[in-house]
């Protein structure tokens, strides 16, 4: 994934696109210290696709928000239930006129 750019969740069937209340992103920090400064969670802005059972939602804008790395992708419901289902990306910079970064 890359920032500012758009893409697709698929959602289990047996739940609504309707019900869905929150998509975010969290960092798992190291476990190498007592305290990780590392450790956050970004709410991602999502819509739902005309198509069934599928969200497009919107990267991070940039590195402040959320510094390149590996996040797991988390849905949640409007009653707080978290899907069943997570998902492990990779965020990472694009650069001029080379491969990515990050």
């Amino acid at each position: 994934m890359y920032y500012t750019t758009r893409f697709d969740v698929f959602i289990d069937p047996a739940v609504s696109v309707a019900n869905i209340g929150d998509v975010g992103l969290l960092r798992l920090g190291a476990m190498t210290r007592s305290f990780d400064q590392d450790v956050r969670i970004v709410d991602l802005d999502f819509v739902p696709k005309p198509t069934p059972n599928k969200l497009r939602v919107s990267a991070p804008s940039d590195g402040n928000l959320a510094p390149p790395g590996y996040y797991v992708l988390f849905v949640v419901t409007d009653t707080d239930l978290p899907c069943e289902h997570r998902c492990r990306v990779n965020i990472r910079r694009r650069i001029k006129g080379g491969a990515p970064r990050g």
